[in-house]
């Protein structure tokens, strides 16, 4: 699960890089905010068996 989470977070950041260099004539500014790991079960599985 975890593995799934980093790799869309590093899309996301490919992605709006792109959009900063694709629209960097039209001064328009792109900002990424990545969550950290929100307590679901899943996470708390996953820390509990390392």
């Amino acid at each position: 699960m975890e593995v799934a989470n980093t790799a869309s977070k590093f899309a996301l950041r490919g992605a709006i890089q792109f959009l900063r260099s694709a629209r960097c004539d039209r001064h328009l500014g792109f900002s990424v905010m990545n969550a950290a790991n929100v307590a679901t079960p899943e996470v708390k599985t996953d820390i509990e068996e390392g």
